[in-house]
């Protein structure tokens, strides 16, 4: 076994300073490509929760959230929030109960605003047909 080793020093040792500097960085670099790999690998995939937000909407998303312990992303435009694979479901539920998000789009909440009495049959129908556009687009973002 000795004569193994020292017969690997002394090919080591001809190989030269500057041989075995490149050999050593070469090393190094495939460890950190290496590193690197697994980390972006790893990652958790993560899946579209609301896209087109406005930036409170986002905040406030963020807040609550954090606060359930799910984890999220908020895409590069800042207007899209992105939660880990398959917690999709349960955090629109969690903030569906908190109101959120209160986007432009209304819903069925069109019918609490608007009073009944006085109402042809023609403007029940449009509120009908806007409070069910609004919730296929909630539904969509």
């Amino acid at each position: 076994m000795p004569e193994q080793i020292q017969s690997i020093i002394s090919n080591l040792r001809a190989f030269g300073v500057k041989r075995l500097a490149m050999l050593g960085g070469i090393a190094v670099l495939v460890m950190t490509v290496i590193g690197v790999a697994s980390i972006y690998l790893n990652r958790p995939a993560y899946e579209t929760l609301y896209v087109g937000l406005e930036r409170s909407d986002v905040n406030q998303i963020g807040l609550v959230l954090g606060e359930a312990g799910i984890g999220f992303d908020v895409g590069a435009d800042g207007t899209s929030v992105l939660v880990p694979a398959g917690t999709t479901a349960q955090a629109r539920m969690m903030l569906a109960e908190k109101g959120l998000p209160t986007s432009a789009n209304a819903g069925y909440e069109l019918f609490d605003n608007v009073g009944s009495l006085g109402l042809t049959s023609f403007m029940q129908q449009i509120t009908r047909v806007r409070a069910l556009e609004g919730e296929i687009a909630r539904t969509i973002q």
